[in-house]
């Protein structure tokens, strides 16, 4: 009987998983590309009964060795899933993943704006038609494929209330339309009557050229796609001549401005849809950084001063 080899038990792992839906379409395609780039070439032909922590080791090691952090978090978090289901399925007598530690991975605070930035911002398109989708991202948080998705039944005018129920994502060329990737993500937003406002104008001009169900839409009522709000995303930060930051970095700028109100971590974890509690706190730990420099600051000054 052939050995099946490291690469082949992945690949089959990935794919059992995405059968069963326990995975993301956009989950899949990042582990195939990293079986496909970092492991095969490193110990793809290993027979999988053959695998030892040293191998797993000098693949991890490789991919740290190019500066991938969160790439070599990766690796780790297929091979050690990947073995584990090995182990449960009695293929494997332990994980040669179980004795080898999780690379480490500082991730970077995507930019932001403070509250000048986000006023000129807000002024310079006022008439643009996509003013909604900014004011949703730097008000509410909603990621870009939450924005996307959003439909006019997610809007409870009533309650005054967002339903975040589902994403618009692109995976290889294919549009998938699901529900957030956790279930933080299923989230109730509260909206302010300023907010409803834009949001009613704006139903009030669609139903004009042609109706959708998505607040989103072009002049066929279709939900716009990815590329079209990253375009008119850029042309939006031009107009204003703020610095550029991704549509993500509106997200993040609504965290800051709440973080430096006061806002308590565990509300903006609710209205942000993260899973942990440790991602919305990074971003507020960043806040800080920023305040205590400031802090410094002005009592450098006052001292100077005297």
């Amino acid at each position: 009987m052939r050995t099946v080899t490291t690469s082949e038990w992945i690949a089959s792992w990935i794919d059992i998983r995405a059968n069963r839906k326990k995975l993301a379409p956009s989950t899949v395609s990042g582990y195939k590309t990293i079986l496909r780039r970092h492991i095969a070439p490193q110990i793809g032909d290993v027979p999988l009964n053959e695998l030892a922590t040293t191998h797993v080791s000098l693949c991890i090691s490789s991919v740290l060795g190019k500066g991938y952090e969160r790439t070599a978090q990766l690796v780790y978090v297929v091979l050690s899933a990947s073995m584990a289901y090995a182990v449960e399925k009695g293929v494997l007598p332990m994980s040669p993943v179980s004795r080898d530690d999780r690379p480490f991975h500082h991730s970077e605070f995507t930019g932001w704006w403070n509250a000048e930035e986000v006023a000129r911002f807000v002024e310079a398109n006022a008439d643009d038609p996509f003013l909604p989708a900014w004011l949703l991202a730097l008000t509410c948080g909603l990621r870009r494929g939450e924005l996307l998705g959003l439909q006019w039944r997610d809007i409870d005018q009533a309650q005054m209330v967002l339903r975040v129920r589902r994403q618009r994502i692109l995976v290889d060329g294919v549009v998938y339309e699901r529900p957030p990737k956790s279930k933080a993500g299923i989230r109730d937003i509260p909206l302010t009557a300023e907010l409803l406002d834009v949001l009613k104008e704006h139903r009030r001009r669609q139903m004009q050229v042609r109706p959708s169900k998505y607040v989103l839409a072009d002049a066929n009522g279709a939900p716009i796609s990815a590329r079209r709000i990253s375009l008119r995303h850029h042309a939006a930060i031009k107009r204003a001549d703020v610095h550029y930051i991704p549509l993500h970095g509106m997200r993040h700028t609504m965290a800051s401005l709440a973080a430096a109100s006061g806002v308590p971590i565990k509300v903006m974890q609710g209205i942000l849809g993260h899973a942990t509690f440790k991602v919305t706190a990074d971003i507020y730990t960043h806040v800080d950084d920023t305040q205590r420099r400031r802090a410094v600051s002005q009592i450098t000054q006052f001292v100077i001063a005297v």
